[in-house]
C-alpha cells in the first residue's frame, strides 16, 4: 500500500522530453532511490538504461525535482524504503 501511494505521487513528476518525442524516442528506464523517513529521496540512480541518455536522464531528473514527499513521514513510521520503478516512455498515435 505503501508503495502504491508513492507510486502514484511520484508519477506526477514524469514528463515525456520533447527531443525524445520530436524524433520518436520509446523506452523503458528502471530507477532506483531510497525513501527516508522525512520524505526525502537519495542514492537516485537507472539500474536499467532505456538506451537513450535523454530518457535516461530525464528519469533522473523528475527524482530530484521530487526531492522529498513529505506526506510519506506517515506512512513510513521511521523506516527507510528502497524503492525501484519503471519509468516507460511511449508514444501513442
Amino acid at each position: 500500500m505503501i508503495r502504491g501511494h508513492l507510486e502514484t505521487d511520484l508519477s506526477r513528476y514524469f514528463s515525456y522530453p520533447p527531443m525524445a518525442r520530436q524524433r520518436g524516442w520509446q523506452g523503458h528506464v528502471r530507477v532506483a532511490f531510497t525513501v527516508q523517513p522525512d520524505g526525502q529521496l537519495t542514492d537516485a540512480r537507472i539500474t536499467r538504461s532505456s538506451g537513450y541518455h535523454v530518457l535516461d536522464a530525464s528519469a533522473l531528473e523528475a527524482l530530484h525535482r521530487v526531492g522529498r514527499l513529505p506526506q510519506a513521514r506517515e506512512w513510513l513510521h521511521g523506516q527507510a524504503l528502497p524503492m525501484e520503478l519503471p519509468v516507460i516512455y511511449r508514444l501513442e498515435n
